[in-house]
């Protein structure tokens, strides 16, 4: 995890040579998470280059800023999250002028939910949070314009592996597609083969 976010720091810098000072930051849910094997990052925890922070300790503020808030709901319980899900999409909605941003933000909210509420449906989860149809989220519109620029098939090939990234199934998958369940578990299955 140390690793990886030095190899992406270390990249942006040698792309956009920032003339600011940078710091890397690292969530935990718990202290417990964080990998034992520090060492060869320690220089950079005793220098602030890389921050860690653990939801579990973070003071919840009634007041808390979206972006703020938005991590406290990857601290709550199932029981919790959908109300806190549902009022943040409200707020991204309501507070958030930048239409790309607010995409994002209620699309953050959505993976969250998708990962703490395993047992629900896409069209549950979707219920749930009173958001729009998957063909207006970011993941579906990404596969779409690269589907475009590829090709029919490959873009097909893409928008699959986009939304199997996301833990979709394959049965959400071709009904949004509106494809072959089978002909979605093929591609799915030369995908992992690859």
């Amino acid at each position: 995890m140390f690793a990886d976010l030095c190899v992406k720091s270390y990249t942006y810098l040698k792309q956009n040579d920032p003339a600011q000072a940078f710091c890397g930051v690292v969530l935990f849910a718990s202290r417990g998470l964080e990998p034992s094997g520090l060492a060869p990052y320690q220089p950079l925890l005793d220098a602030n280059v890389i921050r860690r922070f653990y939801l579990d300790e973070i003071p919840e503020l009634a007041n808390a800023p979206l972006g703020m808030s938005v991590l406290y709901l990857i601290a709550q319980t199932e029981e919790q999250a959908p109300a806190t899900a549902r009022t943040l999409i409200a707020r991204a909605k309501s507070e958030c002028g930048d239409e790309a941003l607010r995409a994002d933000l209620i699309e953050l909210i959505e993976t969250v939910i998708i990962y703490k509420l395993r047992q629900l449906t896409r069209e549950e989860i979707q219920t749930m949070l009173q958001v729009h149809d998957i063909r207006e989220s970011k993941v579906y519109q990404e596969a779409l314009a690269e589907g475009k620029v590829e090709g029919k098939e490959e873009g097909i090939a893409f928008a699959i592996a986009k939304m199997a990234a996301r833990k979709m199934s394959a049965e959400d998958i071709a009904t949004i597609l509106d494809l072959d369940v089978e002909a979605v578990r093929r591609a799915l299955s030369k995908n992992a083969q690859k």
